[in-house]
């Protein structure tokens, strides 16, 4: 962690969405400095990331189209990547902040675990950010929700059988064009199945929502042996309203996705998991179940109830840990548990 003594990290923000303003604003509370920001093409750009931001006053620091990065990036100690999931079509942005010796935390759900997701791609960052010196990571609202809360819960067991998760997330948190664009909200059963679940962008849900259990598993020695994963519909039997696309869904039509996942490990241990992104009705929580069944058997339960600031805030706190860390690629199972920056 900085000391109180010690110089604030320099701050490059790369995308000024919903996750990057929240951090924006961390950061001025904080007194650490963001050095340049960048966002792809659009209203945003040419203007001060405080006014972005909601601060009601000038940061001085202008958001740049990120098409200008090849000539434009500053010194900096690191850099956060709000924007893209997928390492393949990143890996361009990756390059050019890794050459400039700058580190990286991501907030990408490939990111988390790279050479599982995509080894070809991450072999290449972790070769570059060697090279240079620096730190690739990625982090989020999994990191201590979805990944050391259960790591923890696992340290009392003395046998492991198998861990299995359920979760409830409100899909339309991060904005309401997520709710048909990941889970389906808004379409008839029918079109669920015969379309929605077959979609091969980059916001289909399944591609990568493994990646806890995966994550999990692997920090306890595991080795994965087989991964499936499948997708259903949820439906509910009276009209939901949501807040966040501002609409009502009537009864009967798709309000999210259960994606379920299965693992197997060479080691006879099993992960399972049933996660649910849909639509809230009124008094439900977000609430994170994981069951580790084994001797003795233990089951922890994370609610959270400011989702809007978490993927943010992980960030934020991750960057002491990021700029600590070896060059190349690291996981943040690799770096403990998360810490709060409060007394930084």
């Amino acid at each position: 962690m900085f000391a109180r003594t010690a110089a604030p990290p320099r701050i490059i923000i790369n995308g000024v969405g919903n996750v990057g303003r929240r951090i924006i604003r961390f950061c001025d509370a904080k007194g650490w400095p963001i050095v340049a920001a960048y966002n792809r093409a659009g209203p945003k750009v040419g203007k001060d990331i405080g006014e972005l931001a909601g601060l009601g006053k000038s940061l001085g620091v202008v958001v740049r189209d990120a098409s200008e990065q090849d000539r434009s990036i500053v010194p900096a100690d690191i850099v956060l990547n709000t924007i893209g999931d997928l390492l393949d079509g990143m890996l361009p942005v990756y390059e050019r902040f890794l050459k400039a010796k700058i580190n990286i935390l991501c907030h990408g759900t490939q990111s988390y675990n790279p050479f599982f997701e995509n080894a070809e791609v991450a072999a290449k960052i972790d070769v570059l950010a060697k090279e240079n010196g620096v730190t690739f990571c990625g982090t989020g609202i999994w990191d201590t929700t979805r990944i050391w809360a259960p790591i923890v819960a696992a340290g009392t067991c003395l046998s492991i059988e198998s861990i299995v998760h359920t979760a409830h997330a409100e899909i339309g948190r991060q904005g309401g064009q997520f709710e048909r664009l990941c889970a389906g909200v808004g379409l008839s059963v029918d079109e669920y199945m015969s379309s929605f679940i077959n979609q091969k962008t980059p916001f289909t849900l399944n591609r990568y929502v493994h990646g806890p259990v995966v994550m999990v598993l692997q920090k306890l020695g595991c080795t994965i042996d087989h991964v499936r994963k499948y997708d259903e519909p949820i439906v509910f039997d009276v009209p939901v309203y949501s807040p966040h696309s501002k609409r009502e869904f009537a009864a009967g039509v798709v309000v999210g996705t259960r994606n379920n996942v299965e693992v197997s490990t060479r080691e006879g241990i099993f992960g399972n998991a049933a996660m649910e992104y849909r639509l809230f009705k009124e008094g439900d929580a977000e609430v994170l179940r994981w069951d580790i069944n084994g001797v003795p058997g233990l089951t922890i339960n994370v609610e959270r109830k400011d989702t809007a600031n978490l993927s943010a805030s992980a960030l934020f706190n991750r960057i002491p840990d990021v700029i600590a860390a070896r060059p190349g690629i690291v996981e943040i199972t690799r770096l403990g548990p998360l810490r709060s920056t409060a007394l930084t």
